[in-house]
């Protein structure tokens, strides 16, 4: 038997073709008390943003991108020199 809920999640996957949403509880209801007078426009245009960016950050580029950021930013590495980088 799989974890709580795979069922359910694997037939939306199969049904819907994409994943449902994820949920956090605590942080969803206190956003959604400051968002309470957004207007249906500014909703769709929310929606429809973060449609977009789920798309990117679903992909291979994305994953790419956090690992050069990540890398540059690792404590303890120094960047090599381009006169060095010339040599080698």
């Amino acid at each position: 038997m799989g974890k709580f809920g795979s069922r359910e999640r694997n037939q939306n996957v199969l049904i819907n073709g994409f994943d449902a949403r994820r949920s956090l509880p605590i942080a969803d209801s206190h956003i959604a008390k400051l968002t309470i007078n957004a207007t249906k426009l500014q909703r769709t245009v929310a929606r429809r943003l973060a449609q977009a960016i789920r798309a990117f950050v679903n992909t291979r580029a994305f994953e790419l991108i956090l690992l050069q950021q990540v890398g540059e930013k690792w404590p303890g590495q120094t960047k090599i020199d381009e006169k060095v980088r010339l040599i080698v």
